[in-house]
């Protein structure tokens, strides 16, 4: 707990930050042989200052396709029926590839997509599809398409479609999608394409995976899919900008409680602290905030400070409910973190997320997932007072 081997995704040392920028690159490398990546994109001399915006920000600005059909499939959504590519002639879609177990990079394009939608106008956002084409071999259920549109508020708002093995890899393959199992987890390539209406490819982003540009990247995909639709949408206008924040320095968040946001919550230097980042969606996460309360009660621990990634959620709505349904009150408080920036700040890769800071605010330790609460004791233990 806390201190690991970097190879291991359940033990991550503090470079973690440093391996994601690592794994986020090699995935958009994945997609060199049908564009450029989002780092040769960036050089260009003809990238359009919008591009050149969303690249300083940290976002990926998109590839430009070449305009060529995109390839025709059939499989099956979440309520069980057939669905192709081709019947939404008309509408511009975006597609996203998606695993349905994914707790780290997937929800973040999903909320981006819905974010997308959001900011266009009601009457032109109803000219566009979203769908989700399942990237997981081992969970390509209907049941298992669902679950997941479910729990991140899409049931009704796309589909998520899956099929044999068979079927998904020639659709992986014809969009030069990466999947593989590695160690147990799936890797595969985060990609986001967006087709016009005639049904021609126009643009693949990356979903980078920080959760403070969530709204730079759906801002990324309604600008592109404005122009697409029918009568001369505009494009939003107000570019969102993350905030640059360090754990070094105070971060007042609002709390949530049970009857909604009400006050502040704290967090940084002047004692060491173990942040807990979770999402209202995450499997089990009624008992992990109820069992915490363990590592929170006892004496000598540093304090306890829960953060809900609210830019992963539906609505501050969402969280309360939570709360408001544990069995046992929560003996520490729950800050809401509604842009993902305090998340980057601390470096969470996933969630749930342990983040264990000094007393000056640096991070001496991250975890990856829940353990039991007497695994978090001995390694809290461990940072903070380890042996000669």
């Amino acid at each position: 707990m806390f201190r690991g081997r970097l190879g291991d995704k359940r033990f991550l040392a503090t470079a973690s930050g440093v391996l994601a920028v690592i794994v986020i690159a090699g995935l958009a490398g994945a997609l060199a042989m049908r564009a450029h990546s989002s780092a040769s994109q960036a050089s260009a001399p003809s990238l359009s200052p919008l591009a050149r915006k969303e690249f300083a920000a940290g976002i990926d600005p998109g590839a430009a396709l070449n305009g060529k059909p995109a390839p025709n499939f059939t499989l099956t959504d979440q309520f069980g029926r057939q669905v192709s590519l081709s019947q939404f002639r008309g509408k511009a879609v975006i597609m996203a590839f998606t695993d349905s177990q994914c707790t780290t990079i997937c929800p973040l394009t999903s909320q981006s997509l819905l974010e997308a939608l959001r900011l266009l106008p009601a009457s032109a956002a109803q000219d566009v599809q979203l769908l989700g084409i399942n990237a997981n071999p081992d969970a390509n259920t209907v049941s298992d398409m669902r679950a997941y549109s479910i729990g991140h508020g899409l049931e009704n708002k796309w589909l998520f479609l899956t099929g044999s093995d068979a079927q998904l890899e020639r659709i992986w393959k014809a969009y030069d999608v990466y999947v593989q199992i590695v160690e147990g987890a799936i890797d595969h390539t985060p990609a986001v394409y967006v087709i016009d209406p005639q049904g021609r490819e126009q643009r693949v982003f990356m979903t980078t995976g920080r959760y403070g540009v969530i709204g730079d990247e759906a801002f990324a995909l309604a600008d592109t899919v404005a122009p697409l639709l029918p009568g001369h949408v505009k494009p939003p206008t107000k570019f969102p900008i993350e905030r640059q924040l360090a754990t070094t320095q105070p971060i007042a968040l609002p709390a949530m409680t049970p009857q909604g946001l009400s006050g502040t919550v704290t967090l940084g230097p002047g004692k060491a602290q173990l942040a807990f980042f979770f999402a209202s969606w995450a499997p089990n996460i009624q008992q992990e905030l109820e069992e915490l309360n363990v590592v929170a009660q006892t004496p000598n621990n540093p304090r306890v400070i829960a953060v809900d990634i609210g830019s992963t959620e539906l609505s501050p709505a969402a969280t309360q409910a939570l709360l408001g349904g544990l069995k046992t009150p929560l003996a520490y408080p729950v800050a809401y973190d509604g842009l993902g920036d305090v998340a980057d700040a601390y470096l969470v890769q996933d969630v749930p997320w342990f983040s264990l800071t000094s007393a000056s605010g640096a991070i001496v330790g991250s975890h990856d997932g829940w353990e039991s609460t007497a695994l978090i004791q001995e390694g809290i233990q461990q940072v903070l007072h380890p042996a000669p």
